[in-house]
């Protein structure tokens, strides 16, 4: 779900992350009745709306904070993709090989140069709330959130990061703030 809003994104969709918003919503609403740590997750057959919940709304909200992480951490030069990338190289097209969490984190450790075991710590092995109030909201009035500015490269504290008379959004809009790294 979360890369579905990064195709928006390259789409130039006007709110690209409408839905990441109406999944924090439920994510929020369903929390104390299904939240539970993502570690070691497993299929539940027969509770649909806790594996709903777990898959589609946590899953995603994680691999969003995650991705903004990575993009932090590495100036925006890596994101949650180099993640995949490196995880597919070693272990899919029919390779022999689990990817469990800890093969996660520690591949999304080496791309992003530090260590993410205090993101891991905190969002994957334990159930505490997420908070992603920070990265939806928009900072500069520009219409564009935190996580969307990270992800096109834009500074989140300036409606027009080049100064060219021009918004974040409208140079979004038009193809000229492109998406730096997916």
């Amino acid at each position: 779900m979360y890369y579905d809003s990064l195709i928006n994104m390259m789409l130039k969709y006007p709110e690209p992350f409408k839905d990441i918003g109406n999944i924090y919503r439920k994510y929020r609403e369903g929390r104390a009745k299904y939240d539970r740590p993502l570690k070691g997750y497993t299929r539940f057959p027969g509770e649909w709306e806790k594996e709903l919940f777990l898959t589609y709304n946590k899953g995603t909200l994680v691999s969003l904070l995650l991705d903004i992480e990575i993009r932090e951490m590495t100036g925006g030069e890596k994101s949650l993709g180099d993640v995949l990338r490196e995880l597919y190289a070693v272990y899919g097209e029919f390779k022999n090989g689990i990817v469990t969490d800890e093969i996660i984190e520690k591949t999304s450790s080496t791309v992003a140069g530090k260590s993410m075991k205090q993101f891991f710590q905190k969002f994957v092995y334990s159930d505490a709330p997420l908070n992603l109030d920070r990265v939806l909201k928009d900072q500069d009035g520009d219409k564009l959130s935190y996580a969307e500015e990270k992800i096109l490269g834009t500074d989140p504290s300036k409606a027009d990061t080049d100064g060219d008379g021009v918004s974040d959004y409208d140079e979004y809009l038009s193809g000229s703030a492109v998406i730096r790294k997916y």
